[in-house]
């Protein structure tokens, strides 16, 4: 964390429940029943609230630069869409089709009641081909859905096949679970630079950011497959 940094009583809150929520020996499994509690009544959204959450603002910064035209054309998928955080900033900048990739059906559910997404997949993703099919998408964002228990490597290889060839995939998460997360750990920027050698995709951007959650760093990558 920064050194000025001081966390309020809720901030310890937050910072119990996103312990759990990404504590070592996670399965899938055990990460969606979390969540399917942590949402209920309002948790969660206070949890994450800007002022100490900041994974989605960060994934989805400067982002229409790469859509000069219409953004109410752009089809996005929003993967571990959550209550919908990213598609609010979406909104912001003109972004209208919009997708929600999401396991956690109460999780979903919260998003549904603000009437954000074009539609609803209650499906999560990793090495499974999912029921997308390819190019469908100009952009994906992927917003604080990576960490034990959560998206694995395997998935990175489904969302360059679901996202059109010069499209944007961009992914932030806190850069302490490049060392932290057991799957990650020495996999997951391997695969990244992997698929680049492959053809798969082509870096656009890595950044290390500030304050992604209360005083940690994140890390945001950008891809665009080729």
């Amino acid at each position: 964390m920064t050194s000025d940094w001081k966390p309020s009583a809720d901030d310890l809150e937050s910072i119990t429940a996103a312990k759990e929520a990404f504590k070592h020996g996670n399965t899938n499994d055990d990460v969606i029943k979390f969540y399917s509690e942590w949402v209920k009544e309002g948790k969660y959204q206070k949890d994450t609230e800007p002022e100490r959450y900041r994974a989605h603002i960060l994934a989805c910064e400067n982002i229409e630069t790469y859509y000069p035209g219409n953004k109410d054309k752009v089809k996005v998928i929003d993967i571990g869409a959550g209550t919908g955080r990213v598609a609010v900033e979406l909104m912001k900048k003109g972004f209208k089709l919009m997708d929600a990739l999401e396991p956690t059906t109460e999780m979903l559910d919260e998003a549904k009641k603000m009437d954000l997404y074009t539609s609803y997949i209650n499906l999560g993703i990793g090495a499974d081909r999912l029921p997308i099919d390819d190019n469908t998408y100009d952009l994906a964002i992927v917003s604080g859905a990576m960490g034990e228990g959560h998206i694995p490597c395997e998935a990175l290889h489904e969302m360059a096949r679901i996202v059109r060839p010069g499209g944007i995939i961009s992914i932030s998460m806190r850069e302490e679970f490049l060392d932290s997360c057991a799957d990650y750990r020495g996999r997951l920027e391997p695969l990244m630079k992997k698929m680049e050698q492959d053809g798969e995709w082509k870096l656009v951007s890595r950044e290390i950011r500030p304050n992604y959650y209360c005083g940690k760093p994140g890390l945001v990558y950008r891809y665009s497959p080729s």
